[in-house]
């Protein structure tokens, strides 16, 4: 699977986004807190995503 710019920088974003929530949001480490924390990151990624792309 070749990534073109567009997802390569998303992707980077992405990452981003995760290493800023990790300090804003520290969540206990449990399965139900794990899976919070992927709702947010995909909902913060969908949101940077139309953002960008619709400027």
């Amino acid at each position: 699977m070749v990534l073109d710019p567009p997802t390569l920088f998303l992707i980077s974003v992405k990452q981003v986004v995760i290493s800023k929530y990790a300090v804003l949001r520290p969540y206990k480490t449990s399965l139900g807190s794990l899976a919070f924390i992927h709702l947010d990151m995909a909902c913060g990624q969908e949101i940077l995503a139309n953002r960008f792309w619709s400027t």
